[in-house]
């Protein structure tokens, strides 16, 4: 992978700690597919988006959620998937 290419697919999940919100950065092709999922703890999914390209921000309302720490994997095509640990305090 190059330096562009990993540029290119950076992706950010935040704030962390959230509350009622978190909001994914991304950048990738608009040809490309992109999938972002929230899991419990326990490894529920319990949120998956379908990620618009020509967005670079989504917004996920977590406001249904209770405190805790839930994972997140975002899944872009023909790409490594990017995952991390989210936190909600409520």
């Amino acid at each position: 992978i190059n330096e562009s290419t990993a540029i290119l697919n950076a992706v950010s999940v935040y704030p962390n700690p959230a509350n009622n919100f978190i909001s994914i950065n991304y950048n990738f092709r608009e040809n490309q597919k992109a999938f972002f999922h929230l899991f419990s703890s326990t490894g529920q999914k319990i949120i998956s988006k379908t990620l618009n390209a020509k967005k670079k921000t989504q917004n996920i309302n977590t406001s249904a959620l209770s405190s805790g720490i839930y994972f997140w994997k975002v899944e872009i095509q023909n790409q490594v998937p990017q995952n991390g640990k989210i936190i909600l305090l409520k």
